[in-house]
């Protein structure tokens, strides 16, 4: 049993005899399709700022563009007089229920798309940036040699955690204008990587870089 002929049938099924002879099927397979193309589409693209999109949304948002694209036509297969509100409402009971399912499996496959997506584009860049590692590990030994040296700290940081933070933002920012500056630095990407950087620093140095300020400086 092909689509179309299903449809026919569900429609048979849950449609009053007034609305049924006015039921083009091909026409409600085709925008269902236009439809959900559309919304899928503009769903990839605007995903980082829709951060409150979820399926209820994905699906109004097709059904509301079918309703634009068929009521009008199947409005005009009704005679003058006829109760329009009440055709709307029943044409949309009738597109949730048979589409509901479909839309959200689209919804669902769509969102796995985008979280495998991210999660490659994740992999790949930590890997990329363990990769410079070295290079992280050299400018913070250079920062702390030539830049915060003994005298210095002493003067300008009340206590070791100060001092901690002044060079984990000092590498960041170098790290940042060495290997990352095709990046905005609003942009969530780089915010990832920021992140990673810390997390790395407070992880292999505090405990150093504390004890460094402690010796030069006192408790």
């Amino acid at each position: 049993m092909n689509l179309i002929t299903t449809v026919k049938i569900l429609i048979n099924e849950e449609l009053t005899d007034q609305l049924r002879r006015r039921i083009d099927f091909e026409e409600f397979e085709k925008s269902f399709e236009n439809s959900l193309d559309i919304q899928s589409t503009r769903f990839i693209k605007f995903k980082d700022v829709w951060n409150m999109f979820d399926v209820n949304k994905f699906k109004h948002q097709v059904l509301s563009q079918m309703i634009d694209e068929i009521f009008d036509k199947v409005a005009s297969r009704y005679g003058e007089g006829s109760d329009l509100h009440k055709l709307y409402y029943d044409l949309w009971d009738f597109l949730d229920n048979f589409y509901s399912r479909r839309i959200s499996k689209a919804y669902y496959d769509i969102e796995k798309q985008i979280n495998e997506s991210i999660l490659n584009e994740e992999t790949s860049q930590l890997i990329w940036l363990r990769r410079r590692l070295v290079a992280l590990d050299n400018i913070l030994k250079y920062k702390i040699k030539d830049v915060y040296t003994p005298k210095k700290i002493c003067i300008l940081y009340k206590d070791a955690d100060e001092l901690l933070e002044v060079i984990i933002e000092a590498v960041a920012e170098t790290m940042y204008y060495s290997y990352f500056s095709n990046m905005d630095d609003l942009s969530y990407d780089w915010q990832k990587i920021y992140y990673h950087i810390h997390s790395y620093i407070k992880e292999e140095y505090s405990e150093k870089i504390k004890e460094y300020y402690h010796i030069n400086c006192g408790d």
